[in-house]
């Protein structure tokens, strides 16, 4: 698979037998259809981001994507408030999401009752700080 910002081949990162495809090049995460829950249930944080599905579209003046996976374009859709907004991307087809760096950490902060300082606080700080999503 390919970055859909920079166009240059993801590296497959593995973390609890869960696979993510990073971009070194745009610092960018892309997670297959389900990998996001996983990834945070392996961190014990119940995110409940099943919703994520029928979020509407956001509008937004940011560049839209192409999918890994599809090659289609993707859409926007905020994980966070009109406030603080969290855009990130969704593969039309269902099959994935899209994060920027450092949206995968803001989205933590968001949805984990997690001190930042627990244990599952410093694996998202090392993991941000190492891959700088």
């Amino acid at each position: 698979m390919k970055c859909p910002i920079t166009n240059t081949p993801l590296i497959v990162v593995e973390r609890d037998q869960i696979e993510l495809d990073y971009s070194p090049a745009a610092k960018g995460i892309w997670f297959d259809a389900g990998e996001l829950e996983l990834f945070f249930e392996s961190l014990g944080v119940d995110a409940n981001l099943r919703h994520i599905s029928s979020l509407p579209v956001y509008k937004t003046d940011e560049k839209a994507y192409k999918s890994p996976r599809t090659g289609k374009y993707m859409d926007k859709v905020n994980l966070g408030d009109e406030n603080d907004p969290i855009i990130i991307d969704r593969d039309r087809d269902g099959l994935g999401l899209w994060f920027d760096a450092g949206e995968l950490t803001r989205v933590f902060e968001k949805y984990s009752k997690k001190a930042p300082e627990s244990e599952e606080g410093k694996i998202i700080k090392f993991l941000g700080e190492t891959f700088r999503f």
